[in-house]
Formats: structure tokens, sequence, C-alpha cells
């Protein structure tokens, strides 16, 4: 017990080392977390019904963006909170979108827990986050169908080093989206890597995930 508290004193008197400053990487985290959930007790919400898994894993929090273009000219971006299995958002700024075309583009941004990223993804600054662009029947789909999660409605992310792979389904739409930050023939070498990985880390032996098969 005493050894223990002398290294939790060792850690509080270096802030420069490397764990103090994976401390504050998860803070910083933390603290978005908690900014927005601060946020949304003062305004009715929407919850659009969504599983988020990571490399494999289910994700039981995190936090995020929708951003999308109004009438040609506006960027319009709506933070949402997401826990186990639901994305909770300002229903005002939910409504706003809905108005928009069924073809308009939303970029969805993911931030995951420091923790969950490998060594290598914390050296090569990434990635930390995740993005990828849907269109807005896609949320109206699964706003609209939100009754069995499991079987309808995710995100599969799949990450290597600074590239990730999105598979994501919204109960009767679908698709998929690469982020490879290289040029050609590279890019598709790493796309067919990516996908390798995606089915070892969703497809063997993960009875949890069978609905990707």
């Amino acid at each position: 017990m005493k050894r223990l508290f002398t290294i939790i004193m060792l850690c509080m008197a270096i802030p420069s080392s490397s764990a103090f400053c994976q401390h504050s990487d998860l803070d910083n985290w933390q603290n978005n977390i908690a900014k927005i959930a601060f946020n949304q007790k003062t305004t009715e919400n929407a919850c659009i019904k969504k599983e988020i898994l990571y490399n494999g894993s289910i994700i039981p929090i995190a936090y995020g963006e929708f951003s999308y273009i109004e009438k040609d000219t506006n960027t319009v971006t709506i933070p949402f909170l997401y826990t186990y299995g639901r994305i909770i958002i300002a229903k005002i700024e939910f409504d706003r979108m809905m108005v928009m075309p069924d073809s308009t583009k939303v970029t969805a941004l993911i931030s995951f827990q420091p923790v969950r990223m490998s060594e290598l993804q914390k050296k090569i600054d990434g990635p930390s986050s995740v993005s990828f662009t849907i269109t807005k029947r896609n949320l109206y789909e699964t706003y609209m169908n939100g009754e069995n999660v499991w079987l309808y409605s995710y995100w599969a992310i799949t990450t290597m080093k600074d590239c990730y792979f999105v598979l994501y389904r919204d109960y009767s739409l679908g698709g998929w989206y690469y982020y490879v930050p290289y040029e050609n023939p590279k890019r598709k070498r790493i796309e067919k890597k990516l996908e390798k990985l995606f089915e070892k880390q969703y497809k063997e032996g993960a009875s949890l995930l069978n609905f990707f098969l």
C-alpha cells in the first residue's frame, strides 16, 4: 500500500511524463462528454438508435457531431452524445436538418476514448476520431425505424495506423467508406488490407456480431 502511495505521488509530481499526457488526453475527452451532456439537459432531445463498433468491440460511450451545408452557403454543426446504442441530439437542430432534401450529404464525426488507441496510433496522431459521409435519408431512416438496434442499425469501424474503413447500415439503407491518405497504387493495397482486417475482427468467431455475415 505504501509503495502504491509513493507511485501515485511520483506521478502527480512529474507532469511531463507520458502517463500524465495520456491522462490529459483522457481528461479532455471526458470534459467534452460532460460539456455536451450538460448542454443537452437544458433542451429537448431526439434519440437515434445506433450501435457503434470499433475494431471488433462495442463502444459504450463517445461524442461527435453531424455537419451539413444548408442552402449551399451555411455549414450547420450539431454535437451529439453516444451512449450504449443511442445517439442523443438536440431535437430542434435535428428537426431543422430533417427539412433538408433526402440527398443532403451529412458528415458524421465520432471521437473515441484515447485509451482505445494503440501506441502506434497515438504516435502518428490518429485516428482518435473517425469521419465519414452519409445522406440525410440514412439518419431519417434510422430515426423512424429504431425498434431493433442489433440487427438493423450500426457503424462498424476498422482502423489501421492512420487509415480506417467504415461499414454502416441504417435499416434498409447502408454503405461503406474508406479513409486512406495516400496515393495509388498504395491506396488500393491498404483498402484490401482494411477489408481483410475488418473480416477478421467482425466475422471470425464473433458470435455477437453474426448479423454481419
